[in-house]
């Protein structure tokens, strides 16, 4: 069986300090430490590494409205965090 590491929305609308929706903050740098981790032990392990993220049409307005207009396809907020 063929192994990947998935990265999912791990975008700066989520994680950045200008995030328009946030995950809690106290869990910011755990989550990133452990995704690090896990970045370089596939890469030790040549294991394939997918980085999956969303980006919504800015024409969506009510869906953009509930999601804070979190993610919009082109935005910075869109774009994955360093």
């Amino acid at each position: 069986m063929k192994q990947a590491l998935m990265i999912l929305d791990i975008q700066n609308d989520y994680f950045s300090d200008q995030a328009r929706m946030p995950i809690a903050k106290q869990q910011i740098e755990s989550t990133i430490n452990c995704i690090n981790d896990l970045i370089k032990r596939a890469e030790k392990s040549n294991v394939p590494i997918l980085y999956i993220r969303n980006g919504f049409e800015r024409m969506q307005l009510l869906s953009n409205l509930l999601r804070k207009f979190t993610a919009l396809k082109g935005s910075k907020g869109a774009e994955l965090d360093e």
